[in-house]
């Protein structure tokens, strides 16, 4: 991950036209959304073919840390610019809800699930996101600045339950929107502290899962895909520094 913001840190710095200003800050995320899985496949289990499904809700909370790239082509009091976002969050509390159900061609059995897990069990899950977009920003005063941003978001978030009764595994790749609301607060004419709020919506999705449950002689893996399965919403503290790149060409 490091390398890829490096690229992109590389390629704001080359683009012509976004030439007057760049704010990089980072910092501390508060997280929290609903993940939903609903896969359906059947699989072989020593000649037998059996039938599974899982239809869950999870509700998480997910602290973390961000990274935000903005780019603008002035210094106007209304501008529109260039965002690149990253954060990396865990989850650590949450609540399960739903059922499981396997059987073969004759019969089929459903249990339903309602679990809840803290960071001291035996389930860890992390997330990455990275946003591409366009920044709005409007100059309150010389000390406040507002921003909207709004773009494509890419998430990566990788699962894994290890329990007595069985071990799963989950590795998802999802697409959708971004939005981000923000205030920044000069602190100096450089450095500045930002306040927001960001939430992401994943359009479709790709999962690839494991399941291993020796008491049902289960052992298997699969492919599915998902539609609008991820909502997640998170509010942000971070520290920035602002480039006046004119102002620096000029003086070379």
């Amino acid at each position: 991950m490091k390398k890829y913001i490096f690229t992109v840190f590389i390629i704001l710095s080359t683009v012509n036209i976004y030439t007057q200003e760049m704010q990089i800050s980072g910092g501390t995320d508060f997280g929290g959304g609903v993940f939903k899985v609903n896969n359906d496949f059947w699989f072989n289990s020593e000649g037998n073919l059996y039938y599974f499904n899982e239809n869950t809700a999870t509700a998480f909370f997910a602290p973390g840390i961000s990274f935000t790239i903005r780019v603008f082509p002035d210094d106007n009091t209304f501008s529109r610019g260039f965002v690149f976002r990253s954060s990396i969050m865990f989850m650590t509390n949450g609540k399960t809800l739903g059922t499981y159900t396997i059987g073969d061609s004759h019969y089929k059995y459903s249990e339903k699930i309602s679990e809840t897990f803290s960071i001291s069990d035996d389930l860890s899950t992390s997330m990455a996101d990275f946003g591409l977009g366009e920044s709005i920003r409007y100059k309150i005063s010389d000390r406040l600045q507002f921003h909207a941003d709004l773009g494509v978001n890419f998430t990566w978030m990788d699962s894994e339950d290890n329990e007595d009764s069985g071990n799963s595994t989950l590795n998802y790749l999802g697409a959708g929107l971004f939005s981000d609301l923000a205030f920044q607060v000069n602190l100096t004419s450089k450095l500045y502290l930002e306040l927001g709020s960001n939430a992401i919506i994943n359009i479709f999705s790709s999962q690839k899962g494991k399941i291993e449950a020796p008491e049902l002689n289960i052992k298997t893996e699969y492919e599915d895909t998902g539609r609008f399965d991820l909502i997640s919403a998170a509010f942000y503290i971070q520290i920035g520094w602002r480039f006046d790149l004119k102002n620096r060409e000029a003086s070379h």
